[in-house]
């Protein structure tokens, strides 16, 4: 297919806008939300649930479609979501701020919970627990109950590491 038809590999179909983890203030809301208001801050997840049999399954996410690779994105002036897929920002969050969290702490749970399906007393190693996503994981661990080992390949990445009681230095 060509430039405008269908993307090879099943994507969607072209022009098509990308942007997978938005924020921002709400501009509008449908007939019959009463929880979210014009003007609330929120963050939007990228897992829009669909009845559709073609849609994305994955462990703990089953018939989503993923805004910004499936349907529209973010990377548009407004994007149009059910309500259930915005999550309000605390005030004291900035836009960024909550898109780093919100991406990676949905990220994290899907992988510990949903993958490790990790329980109380369960082990868990974590590469790169410093960075944005390894640091999600090392707290969603330890919320399960889990015992963890937080691992970075430098002294200072160590020391950046969410849980000091799960430190360890790995090098190659």
């Amino acid at each position: 297919r060509g430039a405008r038809g269908e993307q090879p590999g099943g994507g969607p179909p072209l022009p098509h806008i990308r942007g997978v983890d938005p924020s921002g203030s709400i501009a509008a809301v449908g007939a019959g939300v009463a929880d979210r208001r014009i003007g609330d801050r929120v963050y939007v997840s990228l897992f829009v649930a669909t009845d559709d049999p073609a849609a994305k399954s994955l462990p703990g996410v089953s018939g989503a479609r993923f805004l910004g690779v499936d349907i529209w994105g973010g990377y548009a002036q407004y994007v149009r979501v059910p309500a259930v897929n915005t999550i309000r920002i605390p005030t004291n969050l900035s836009f960024h701020q909550a898109t780093v969290i919100g991406r990676r702490l949905a990220t994290a749970v899907n992988q510990v919970e949903g993958v490790g399906r990790v329980k109380p007393d369960d082990w868990v190693l974590v590469m790169g627990a410093s960075g944005g996503l390894g640091s999600a994981a090392v707290q969603v661990a330890k919320w399960n109950g889990a015992h963890v080992i937080a691992a970075a390949g430098t002294d200072e990445r160590v020391e950046a590491t969410p849980d000091p009681d799960a430190r360890v230095q790995l090098r190659r």
